[in-house]
């Protein structure tokens, strides 16, 4: 079995926050923690997208969202 990279695993990892009592000070440690590990995305709630734009500004990291989740 070819073993896998711990470079590749990062490259490929969502870093995601959900929790809906989650605060701006958390979304903006999440998008560091993606940065310096060099995640393929961060995803939160849609309601914090724009903030993880502005976090994620210059950087190649994607963002993903959800709807209706945990809550809906």
């Amino acid at each position: 079995m070819e073993e896998i990279s711990k470079d590749y695993l990062r490259s490929i990892i969502d870093h995601t926050l959900l929790k809906p009592d989650a605060t701006p000070k958390d979304i903006e440690k999440l998008c560091k923690e993606a940065i310096e590990n060099n995640f393929f995305a961060v995803c939160v709630n849609s309601s914090y997208v724009e903030l993880v734009k502005s976090f994620l500004s210059g950087s190649s990291i994607k963002i993903a969202s959800v709807v209706g989740f945990p809550l809906g």
